[in-house]
This record gives structure tokens, C-alpha cells and sequence, in this order.
């Protein structure tokens, strides 16, 4: 059993090479790198705060509620997210990968899972529940975060992967706490 464990693993880190080298060798990877950097920034977590503070103040008790349930969703997936990072310890593209360059200076050391991905679509659950008709406009604005996490060669497509479905998850737990 340990052996066929094994060899999934090393099957699916096989797989987020050949994907992340692959998007990297891309023509138009230069100008991605470029919208990838923009995208990247709007995920950097100055903008959470704002967000909150703005639902909690919006004056209806729906969107303090849901204000609410962001905070509360935030106080379960940052310790998740740190408990993860330090627990797999995966090395970031560029420390593992002597061809891949990182474009940005992370903000921790360790790959799994995208902080700034998780984070993005933590915000898009909340969001487009309380608000469904911007649903397809925030989980695109999502899923180009994680995107942008790979295209700048700090993140396998796996971290990501991990990272979208920790932020949604940590949602749905705090709504189910909060609503």
C-alpha cells in the first residue's frame, strides 16, 4: 500500500512539472507574467480589511452577517493555511526547479497551498453569496489568482488547486457557524 502511495505522489508532482513547465515555455508567457504580477497584487490581503469593514457598515443586518462570516472564515483558514504550509514543507518552484525562476518574492517559504488563492476565493464564497449576481465576475477574478500564483513561478498548479478549495471550504464552515 505504501508503495502504490508512493507512486501517486510521485505521479501527480510528475504531472504539476510538466504543467508548470509547460505554461512557463508558453509565447505568451512574457505578457502573462505581466497580468499575472497585477492580478497577484489585487490577492495580497490589503484589500480583505476594507471588505470586511465595508459589509459589517453597509447598514443591513444581511450584509453584517455576511461580514461576519467573512471574519469568521479568515479565523479558520489562516491557521489552516499555516498549519498546511508548515506541515507539507513543499519547496516553492524555483527552489526545487533549477529552470524556473521566480517572478515575485513570496511571502513565506514554503509552496502548499497558495495563500493568496485561498484567500481569493474565501472572499469570492462570501461575496458572491451574499451578492449571487457577481458570482462569474469573482470566482474569474479567483481562479486568475491562482493562475497568476503559477504563471510567476511560485506555486505548482496543485498548490493552488489546494489553496481554491481551502478558502471555499473555510467558508462554507463559517457560514454554517455565522448564518
Amino acid at each position: 500500500m505504501e508503495i502504490e502511495k508512493n507512486t501517486l505522489i510521485q505521479r501527480l508532482s510528475s504531472l504539476d512539472i510538466q504543467a508548470l513547465r509547460w505554461l512557463l515555455t508558453r509565447e505568451l508567457f512574457p505578457q502573462l507574467a505581466i497580468f499575472g504580477r497585477v492580478i497577484s497584487t489585487t490577492a495580497d490581503g490589503y484589500l480583505y480589511p476594507l471588505i470586511v469593514l465595508a459589509l459589517l457598515f453597509m447598514g443591513t443586518n444581511h450584509e453584517y452577517q455576511f461580514g461576519l462570516a467573512m471574519l469568521a472564515a479568515f479565523a479558520i483558514e489562516r491557521p489552516l493555511y499555516k498549519i498546511l504550509k508548515e506541515g507539507f514543507k513543499r519547496n516553492r518552484p524555483s527552489d526545487c526547479l533549477p529552470d524556473i525562476k521566480g517572478m515575485v518574492i513570496p511571502g513565506d517559504q514554503f509552496s502548499f497551498p497558495s495563500g493568496h488563492t485561498s484567500a481569493a476565493f474565501l472572499v469570492a464564497t462570501v461575496l458572491t453569496t451574499c451578492f449571487p449576481e457577481t458570482a462569474p465576475y469573482i470566482y474569474i477574478w479567483a481562479a486568475m489568482v491562482g493562475c497568476s500564483r503559477v504563471c510567476l513561478g511560485v506555486h505548482f498548479p496543485s498548490d493552488t488547486f489546494a489553496g481554491a478549495i481551502l478558502g471555499f471550504s473555510c467558508a462554507q464552515i463559517a457560514f454554517t457557524l455565522v448564518l
